[in-house]
């Protein structure tokens, strides 16, 4: 145990050479970057080590989001892991096809799919096979089976981001707890958990109704059943 914590114990003076060395080559902090450019112009990219939450209200596009997340990240060839609690599987798959593909979900689901369309199935198919990104969508999953599921894809992938679809649908530790302790000690855990792999933990989550009503800009206080999650 002592050996374990001088190994935790870092100097400062050992830790600023390679900085230095990062700023000078002009990677500075090596972040993921997002889906989107303008984003990463304010948020610089998803820090390893962070925790991110995306949110909205029922229907606005929480899951897309997380899809293009775990994408991209493939896409730069990192691994994403996605625990999907309101999706299947194969409704996660369908969307990273049509993605890529250019294809309507709706053209997909119908069967109406012209020969151009399948062209682009096709070679989007041989593309994405390749992708290291890994599902699970049980609709039972709690802090320490994400957990779990996150540290064997690490173990023989290079690990770029989880994404969670969705915060409120996780099986609280102890459903003992008051709502608001159950919140903070899951967004304690991911926050634990991201600095442990060193991956951003990207965490898809509800908006409380009421914003709709005014059309305002919706503050944090606005994340359903909130708790400590602006907190943390």
């Amino acid at each position: 145990d002592d050996a374990r914590q001088r190994q935790r114990v870092a100097r400062l003076g050992d830790l600023l050479p390679g900085i230095v060395d990062s700023i000078e080559s002009g990677s500075g902090t090596v972040s993921i970057t997002t889906p989107w450019t303008d984003l990463d112009h304010w948020i610089r990219g998803f820090r390893p080590g962070g925790l991110y939450v995306v949110a909205g209200r029922p229907g606005q596009g929480q899951s897309l989001a997380g899809q293009a997340v775990a994408a991209h990240v493939a896409r730069h060839g990192k691994a994403a892991f996605v625990a999907s609690l309101e999706m299947t599987a194969s409704e996660y798959a369908t969307r990273f096809l049509a993605a890529e593909s250019v294809v309507s979900q709706r053209s997909m689901e119908s069967g109406q799919v012209s020969e151009p369309e399948w062209g682009r199935i096709s070679r989007s198919m041989g593309t994405l096979t390749g992708w290291p990104v890994w599902l699970n969508d049980s609709s039972r999953q709690t802090l320490g089976s994400i957990r779990a599921d996150a540290r064997q894809v690490a173990a023989s992938h290079d690990l770029g981001a989880i994404v969670i679809d969705y915060f409120q649908l996780m099986d609280p530790p102890d459903r003992g707890l008051p709502r608001h302790e159950q919140v903070g000690t899951i967004t304690r855990g991911l926050k634990r958990l991201a600095k442990e792999l060193h991956v951003p933990v990207v965490l898809l989550a509800q908006l409380n109704g009421e914003g709709a009503k005014t059309n305002r800009r919706p503050p944090l206080t606005d994340l359903r059943e909130s708790g400590d999650i602006e907190q943390d």
